[in-house]
């Protein structure tokens, strides 16, 4: 599970070293930047290969929350981006902005968790 930038480094990470895992999932997820290639300059934290592999590495599937009011713009590009390579199952909101602590509660976020389990 990763937040922003934490959901790139979870994709980088099980991409790059080929793990794999039960579920994904993302919350407004940050972009990432495609590069050609097996190996992505570790330098640059967003720019990475996703092969068409990854999405059998996930295997109870990606779930992505997000949020209408979402203040960085690159992140609804980014859903639609991961939503595709991943098939995932996206839930949209109104109201949570960038997912910050000032949401005290996430309830859909524990049901997900517990449907993975």
């Amino acid at each position: 599970m990763g937040l922003s930038a934490g959901g790139v480094a979870c994709i980088r990470y099980i991409a790059e070293e080929k793990k794999v895992i039960s579920k994904l999932i993302l919350i407004a997820p940050a972009r990432y930047i495609e590069k050609e290639g097996s190996l992505a300059n570790p330098d640059d934290f967003y720019n990475f290969h996703i092969d068409d592999n990854v999405r059998n590495q996930i295997k109870n599937g990606t779930t992505i929350f997000v949020s209408d009011d979402e203040p960085f713009a690159d992140i609804q590009d980014a859903v639609k981006i991961y939503e595709k390579k991943f098939n995932a199952k996206v839930i949209r909101f109104s109201n949570r902005g960038h997912f910050s602590f000032l949401i005290k509660t996430f309830p859909e976020l524990l049901e997900e968790i517990s449907i993975s389990s």
